[in-house]
């Protein structure tokens, strides 16, 4: 047996025994108890971290935890580069029937925290959830801050010159307003039919001064001639019944 197949045996044994620590000893909550749940865990992420791809892989297929593990270190170890140690594991009981182990593990390119989330039960205590944060530098979180703020305002602008882009086009949808005929036929007559040009000459009032002035012209001839009867009265007396239009030769004459 190799060296490799004998490192993957010893995984999914500190697997195993990580699965099955008797729940009563967690119970008791005693620093013995807690202690062997620290160095049992330590020894598994040095483990994990050092294991070759075939044996993560061997890892993976528990599934539900281990899956969750696995997936995320072949995530992680591209910015954290190698394992380098863990410094320090504490284990603490976070009530609801669940234990929370912190540890701080060093990289080749950061530090990281992994925290591993304990079910306990009173048959057994299970490993349920795992989480790395590693730690960037202040620089490295502005620079990612000032990245992401970047980007945002510049899909805000692309969206904003979208939505002017599609306003603008609104003048296309909307319909022109309708030429009255009357205005059509000052712009161009030519463009209307006679027909039309016709109804709207009818349309059109007539000049209302040369109106006013053939009145005048008729109540100045109505004088005249009553100026006449009262010289010469007729015995039938003289009544004006209408004024009739002949012709502007008449006019002209008169």
């Amino acid at each position: 047996m190799n060296r490799t197949k004998k490192k993957n045996i010893f995984i999914l044994l500190l697997l195993f025994v990580l699965i099955v620590v008797p729940a009563g000893q967690v119970y008791a909550a005693d620093e013995e108890t807690y202690d062997e749940i620290e160095t049992e865990v330590a020894s598994f992420l040095e483990n994990v971290y050092t294991i070759s791809d075939e044996g993560l892989e061997s890892v993976r297929g528990s599934s539900g935890f281990y899956e969750i593990l696995v997936r995320s270190w072949y995530e992680d170890r591209e910015i954290t580069g190698d394992f380098v140690e863990v410094q320090s594991v504490e284990a603490e009981d976070a009530g609801n029937g669940q234990i929370i182990v912190n540890s701080v593990v060093e990289f080749e390119n950061y530090l990281s925290d992994v925290v591993i989330y304990l079910n306990k039960d009173k048959e057994s205590t299970t490993p349920v959830n795992y989480v790395m944060n590693i730690r960037y530098s202040m620089a490295e979180k502005m620079t990612q801050a000032g990245q992401n703020m970047a980007v945002g305002l510049i899909v805000v602008f692309v969206v904003l010159i979208f939505l002017m882009f599609i306003i603008s086009l609104f003048r296309f949808l909307t319909p022109k307003k309708k030429e009255s005929t009357v205005e059509k036929t000052k712009q161009d007559p030519a463009v209307v039919p006679v027909a039309e040009q016709a109804s709207i000459r009818d349309n059109i009032p007539e000049n209302t001064d040369a109106a006013n002035s053939e009145e005048e012209i008729a109540a100045v001839i109505a004088a005249a001639i009553a100026a006449a009867s009262e010289e010469a009265p007729s015995p039938s007396g003289y009544v004006v019944r209408s004024v009739r239009r002949r012709g502007r030769s008449v006019w002209k004459r008169v």
